[in-house]
């Protein structure tokens, strides 16, 4: 056994213990815990000194109290059924590991504190790892291990966010609004977003940190360490602390804005559909490939920065996030039912959400190059504003926040709206969303990309509604109406494209329980800007009715009535008789398109 000399330094209840050794010379040894202890008590270890030489192996049976802080990079580490890896919550500790894995096994745990007793808020708890290759090694879970970390989120005041009370344009000091002078740090590291519309995601947002902070009225006046970034930040720009006390990273882990690291650590979760055995509370991870996972892990107010993605799964299930991503290449990547980000900002990153399903959004995405991706049945409640590409494609899209705007619905434009994918079918709606009178719907008008955008109360106005389309805009007009006709009529703006090939699809209508009689249907159409009117194969109503009693097959009749004039409410009539009682559909399309014109329907079936 290495002869050794501990000094102990007992303070007050909750003081650090320290330990000085000197130890003899000896080689990486394989310890295998015999009882629980503490980590640097040889008898923990069966009397053969404790590990702390580069290289040693560690084999966890019984509840282990992590104690020391150490730089040395450790061999792999298992934690076997019944065993349980405690960080003490009092003091700093540290453990660092080189290419290698802290395998949890089904029974055993990794604590870095818990709900009852996180890391204490003056107390940081560190994990570090020397990888070589990428994605390979980290945290191996298998399924039944538990992974168990608290943080103190008074570490930052329980309030990470603040915004900029006025414009930053010169000096090391800027203001933010309410005073956080008890709630942050020297030393924390904060993130500042310029406030205004998209220019660049790796440059619209930059890291400094915390000086020394002053009171200055009823808002604090921020001095960084670092000098002025340049440019303009301008006031109610999105200042966010980072900082959290417990930290898992990669060895020298760059941690500049843009940087997405290489031969990044993982933590790989192994564990089935009725474990709910990742709890992660107020953590950072810095330089790691992910955290991959399925079912029922609960990630809340974590920090995950410069790596490949904060959430990566195949058919996930509950995932419940919250906290602050930044500079990754995506923030969230895979499939996942059920699941939802309650307040996780997601920011600087080249793409935010790359496919999900199912999936309820509650914080803020912006200052990226791609928001949203190719999502399916997503609900947004928070807001995407200053990205490059709010959204491209995706299905089932549900948006409620604000497109373009802020949480105080200030105006930060994207530089694009929604995006339509090639060979793609894009579908997105929005219900009361604050956005711009002129949001940027790109790459419509093509063959190639379908879509259907919808916006109900649009602007915010009750009952107004927008639809944009493939070859034009449906719009709900309450001005330009017919005497005596409904309440508001259906604006129809082709695109250039809208032709007899690619028809702009006006309005569908089913008429249920009609009898087998004669029947005459009609709308009134009027123009406006044509000087070349549109022909009746180019805008007419239709009706399709059951035209076979035996067979159900149905048939189909068109109006051939035309505009003549830009003032004239038009009647477009059809005649037909059905052989049965049934559904009969009725559908308008125009197929033309002339600069500057328009038409409008009554949004009246008669």
């Amino acid at each position: 056994m290495a002869q050794k000399t501990r000094i102990s330094l007992i303070g007050a209840p909750g003081a650090a213990y320290a330990s000085f050794e000197s130890k003899s010379s000896r080689g990486a040894q394989n310890f295998v815990s015999v009882q629980a202890g503490n980590w640097n008590d040889a008898e923990t270890w069966g009397d053969v000194d404790y590990p702390s030489i580069a290289g040693d192996t560690v084999t966890i049976g019984h509840e282990v109290r992590y104690n020391v802080s150490n730089s040395r990079a450790l061999g792999e580490m298992t934690i076997a059924s019944g065993g349980i890896l405690n960080f003490m919550p009092d003091m700093n500790t540290k453990v660092a590991l080189g290419h290698q894995d802290i395998v949890i096994q089904s029974g055993g745990e990794l604590r870095v504190g818990n709900l009852e007793a996180p890391i204490l808020k003056d107390q940081t708890a560190e994990l570090v790892w020397s990888t070589t290759a990428d994605n390979v090694k980290g945290i191996n879970i298998a399924n039944g291990g538990k992974l168990t970390i608290y943080g103190d989120p008074d570490h930052y005041g329980s309030n990470d966010i603040a915004e900029l009370a006025a414009d930053w344009t010169a000096g090391q000091t800027f203001t933010v609004v309410g005073d956080y002078t008890a709630l942050w740090q020297a030393g924390q590291p904060i993130t500042v977003h310029r406030g205004t519309d998209y220019s660049a995601y790796n440059t619209d947002t930059v890291i400094v940190s915390i000086a020394s902070m002053a009171l200055n009225g009823g808002n604090t006046e921020i001095t960084i360490a670092q000098t002025f970034p340049g440019g303009t930040f301008y006031a109610s720009g999105r200042v966010t602390n980072v900082g959290r006390n417990v930290k898992f990273y990669k060895n020298l882990a760059s941690g500049a804005i843009g940087n997405y690291n290489t031969n990044r650590p993982r933590i790989l979760d192994n564990n089935g559909i009725l474990n709910q055995n990742v709890h992660v509370k107020d953590a950072q991870f810095v330089g790691f490939h992910s955290i991959n996972t399925k079912y029922n892990p609960v990630l809340e107010s974590v920090v995950f920065r410069n790596g490949r993605s904060f959430i990566e799964t195949t058919s996930g299930i509950n995932i419940q996030a919250s906290g602050r991503v930044f500079s990754c290449a995506s923030a969230l990547i895979g499939t996942a039912l059920a699941s939802s980000t309650d307040g996780l900002d997601i920011f600087a990153c080249y793409t935010a959400i790359t496919g999900f399903y199912e999936t309820k959004l509650t914080g803020e995405i912006y200052s990226n190059y791609i928001g949203l991706y190719n999502a399916t049945l997503v609900s947004v409640t928070g807001n995407l504003f200053a990205n490059e590409l709010a959204i491209v494609g995706g299905t089932g899209l549900l948006l409620f926040g604000g497109l373009g705007y802020d949480a105080g619905e200030v105006m930060k434009r994207n530089l694009v709206d929604i995006y339509m994918l090639e060979n793609s079918f894009t579908e997105v709606k929005m219900r009361g969303v604050l956005m711009p009178p002129d949001p940027v719907i790109a790459n419509r008008n093509t063959f190639s990309a379908k879509i259907s955008v919808s916006s109900e109360n649009h602007l915010r106005v009750l009952g107004a509604h927008y639809r944009w389309k493939q070859f034009g805009d449906i719009i709900r007009n309450t001005t330009v109406l017919r005497p005596g006709g409904a309440g508001d009529t259906i604006e129809v703006v082709p695109l250039s494209n809208c032709a007899g090939a690619t028809p702009l699809s006006i309005l569908e209508w089913d008429e249920f329980d009609v009898p087998a009689t004669e029947q005459t249907r009609f709308v009134y159409v009027r123009g406006e800007g044509w000087t070349v009117w549109p022909e009746a194969s180019r805008l007419y109503l239709s009706a399709e009715y059951i035209d076979d009693a035996h067979t159900l097959a149905t048939a189909k009749v068109l109006s051939t009535q035309v505009l003549s004039d830009n003032k004239t409410w038009t009647k477009f009539s059809v005649t037909f008789k059905p052989s049965v009682k049934g559904t009969v559909r009725y559908v308008m399309q125009l197929s033309k398109y002339q600069a500057g014109a328009k038409v409008y329907v009554d949004n009246q079936l008669n």
